[in-house]
């Protein structure tokens, strides 16, 4: 009897592994463990001017507002897109989507943003924490 040979803590680790890892959405979310790289991972910041420093702080701390659920501090409401739930918040310099999608076997849910060139000072820049959960 293999069992009785790996001890039980070990057992229950490959368990909740098992359980943990994400499925069925694209392979399984990026965003499994909490967020292990910083926010907006792959921007240089380095090369922003001191407006779009300023206008960045904004839209950093609308991100993490909306990524604990609550509405932006700074963006202000522009729409809801049709057929979901998904709220679009308009900011200097970027816009803020709570995203909230449900379809028939899937949900879809949390922030997303896109700088726009005034603060990236070149191409449009998108990140996202939106998570897959279902099926």
């Amino acid at each position: 009897m293999i069992m009785r040979r790996i001890p039980f803590a070990l057992f229950l680790l490959a368990i909740a592994i098992a359980c943990a890892v994400p499925t069925g959405c694209a392979g399984g979310s990026p965003h499994f463990m909490p967020r292990m790289h910083p926010l907006f991972a792959g921007l240089d910041e380095q090369k922003l001017g001191g407006g779009a420093k300023a206008m960045l702080a904004e839209a950093r701390t609308d991100f993490i507002l909306a990524r604990r659920g609550q509405n932006p501090q700074f963006a202000k409401y522009a729409s809801t897109i049709p057929y979901t739930h998904s709220r679009v918040f308009e900011g200097s310099g970027y816009q803020l989507t709570l995203v909230n999608k449900n379809e028939i076997a899937r949900l879809y849910v949390g922030p997303k943003i896109v700088l726009n060139s005034k603060i990236t000072g070149g191409e449009p820049f998108t990140y996202d924490e939106v998570d897959c959960l279902g099926d």
